[in-house]
């Protein structure tokens, strides 16, 4: 989990999200604290959750992980992190997918654990 913080250490000059290094800093350990509190759902269908938010705010510019940790703090219980992590894949993960790739998304089936 701690392993997100560190590679998010490029700081674009046009983002002004997040306003001080330490507000960042702050908002990048209550991430880590939500993340790692995330009780998986117990319905025999692995959980990517925590691995898909996880991946965003390492992957993201700083600016992007900022927006994401927004909307991971102002997810009020596990399904609305579950919720967050639907969106995540469906919006932007599948179709980037079928950008590259277009001909594998028509022979496979991507399951991820549903929100209930």
């Amino acid at each position: 989990m701690a392993s997100f913080i560190g590679s998010l250490g490029s700081e674009s000059s046009l983002s002004s999200v997040p306003s001080s290094i330490t507000e960042y800093g702050q908002k990048l350990y209550e991430v880590q604290l939500r993340l790692q509190s995330y009780t998986s759902t117990s319905t025999g269908v692995t959980d990517y959750t925590v691995t898909l938010l996880s991946a965003f705010m390492a992957c993201l510019p700083k600016d992007g992980a900022a927006n994401i940790a927004e909307d991971i703090l102002n997810s009020n219980n596990d399904e609305g992190l579950r919720a967050l992590a639907q969106h995540l894949l469906t919006a932007v993960l599948i179709p980037s997918k079928y950008l590259l790739e277009p001909n594998v998304l028509l022979s496979e089936k991507l399951y991820y654990a549903p929100s209930h």
